[in-house]
């Protein structure tokens, strides 16, 4: 289960972006393997009356329905964003093409909606949350097969999220994906 450090800068320093040395192949491997492990086992309707960190979590849901990779960037926050425009820049690549490549990779499935979810949101340090996704379902169709899954306490995944409120908006801490 991941940490939460409550730390301020949230890029100088971690180990787990130290991957990023290894080249855009391994940037793009680790952020398709953070989504859709995130992704997938998550529930978006019924949140019609979230506030706070519930809302970004709501957001997040809604882009990977919607297939978003803009709204995937917006939701982890700016240091997220300056991250992959200072990685894309390091590569040669403008930072459309490099969208326009992550959507291919981060979206592969040809369907995915969400329904019946619930979430609980536990206040951390200032400024910090975590969000639990504690039920709801997803059905996933790719390739032809379409799987639903349920997410509950009782089940084997429960996922969720660390949040922090930047400038007075909730992003999610992308340092602390599991």
């Amino acid at each position: 289960m991941a940490g939460y450090s409550g730390s301020g800068g949230r890029l100088g320093g971690i180990p787990a972006l130290k991957w990023a040395q290894k080249g855009f192949r391994s940037f793009s491997a680790v952020l398709v393997v953070l989504l859709l492990v995130l992704g997938l086992p998550l529930s978006i309707a019924g949140c019609d009356q979230a506030t706070g960190p519930e809302k970004t979590v709501q957001r997040f849901l809604t882009a990977m329905e919607n297939k978003d990779i803009d709204g995937i960037l917006e939701i982890f926050g700016p240091e997220f964003q300056t991250y992959v425009a200072v990685q894309a820049e390091a590569i040669g690549m403008e930072i459309e093409d490099v969208k326009a490549m992550l959507t291919g990779e981060f979206f592969p499935y040809d369907s995915m909606e969400f329904s019946g979810v619930e979430m609980m949101t536990t206040e951390l340090e200032d400024g910090t949350a975590k969000v639990t996704i504690t039920a709801g379902s997803y059905t996933l169709t790719a390739d032809g097969e379409t799987v639903t899954e349920d997410v509950s306490e009782e089940s084997d995944v429960t996922p969720y999220f660390y949040l922090y409120e930047a400038d007075g908006v909730w992003v999610i801490d992308y340092t602390l994906l599991q």
